[in-house]
């Protein structure tokens, strides 16, 4: 099997974590790193370490799909359940994922009820207390 390449750019506020992070129109990238791996998520992690990237070993994932990506979430979904990470999911992604065996809470989308996922993310906490850290 071939080479997989995932390019990541590097922005200022990775470098200069002080800055601002709204991206303005004349910001650019301050450089870029590239990893490569014959599997998607290998050469995806060394991509994000070397742009100085932490990528966490534990905590929550959030999962939102549509319907007809549904099915090929169960996979994603079950790969960061057996790693031991939490997964948090609105509620139609979450009702799919817990019929096809792999366990997640339900969250509401914004504007359907509080905690909204955008509450959670704000706050960097779950419902388990631990930090959410984005990507």
């Amino acid at each position: 099997k071939g080479l997989i390449a995932v390019k990541k750019p590097v922005f200022p506020f990775n470098k200069f974590p002080q800055q601002n992070i709204f991206l303005s129109p004349e910001m650019k990238s301050t450089g870029e790193a590239i990893g490569f791996d014959n599997k998607l998520g290998s050469a995806f992690a060394k991509a994000e370490f070397s742009a100085g990237a932490n990528l966490p070993t534990s905590g929550t994932v959030f999962i939102s799909v549509n319907e007809n990506d549904k099915i090929k979430s169960t996979a994603i979904a079950r790969d960061f359940e057996d790693l031991g990470f939490n997964i948090i999911a609105t509620s139609g992604t979450s009702k799919f994922l817990n019929a096809n065996g792999v366990f997640s809470k339900s969250i509401f989308k914004v504007g359907e009820g509080r905690p909204s996922i955008v509450d959670e993310v704000k706050s960097r906490r779950n419902n388990n207390g631990a930090k959410i850290i984005c990507h």
